[in-house]
C-alpha cells in the first residue's frame, strides 16, 4: 500500500473497504483511496482492518521541511462524531449486501475526486512514490493510475 502522511487536523468518519477500492473519508472527504491492483501484483488488504491515529515526529523527513513548534505540547488528538460502516469479518450476508458493495459506490463522485486531489494538493508532504532515494526503487503501485 501507498503510504502518505497528511498532516491536518481531522475527525475519522468511516474507513470503506469493498473489492475495486478501499476508501477512508474524514469529514465526508476522501482522505485514501487503495485501488485493488492485485491481478497487477500490488499487495492490497485481504484481512479485516483497523484505522489507528498516531502523533510522531516526521519533521526530518515527512513534513516538507517544516518545524514542529514543540512549544505547542503536549500534543493532543481527539476523536468526536465517530462512526463507522462495516462488517464483522467472515459475515458473507453482510459482505455482499452493504451498501458500500454496490456498484455505484465502486468509484469516487465528480465532487469527490476534486475533493481527493485538494488533499493530497494541500495535506500529503511525504510519498515513498516521490522519494526513490529511501527506498531505492519504484513500487508497481507507484506507476499505475
Amino acid at each position: 500500500m501507498r503510504k502518505h502522511t497528511i498532516q491536518q487536523s481531522y475527525n475519522i468518519e468511516e474507513v470503506t473497504p469493498y473489492l475495486p477500492k478501499c476508501l477512508i473519508f474524514v469529514d465526508n472527504t476522501p482522505i485514501r483511496v487503495y485501488k485493488n491492483n492485485q491481478r497487477l501484483g500490488v499487495n492490497y488488504p485481504t484481512i479485516p482492518m483497523f484505522l489507528e491515529g498516531t502523533i510522531w515526529n516526521g519533521e526530518a523527513w515527512a513534513s516538507g521541511g517544516r518545524k514542529i513548534d514543540w512549544s505547542k505540547a503536549p500534543f493532543k488528538m481527539q476523536y468526536q462524531g465517530f462512526k463507522i460502516n462495516g462488517c464483522e469479518s467472515g459475515n458473507k450476508k453482510c459482505d455482499s449486501e452493504a451498501w458500500w458493495n454496490k456498484r455505484k459506490y465502486w468509484d469516487l463522485t465528480p465532487r469527490e475526486k476534486t475533493l481527493y486531489e485538494n488533499v493530497k494538493k494541500k495535506f500529503v508532504y511525504y510519498d515513498y512514490c516521490s522519494d526513490h532515494s529511501r527506498s531505492g526503487k519504484v513500487h508497481k503501485e507507484c506507476y499505475l493510475k
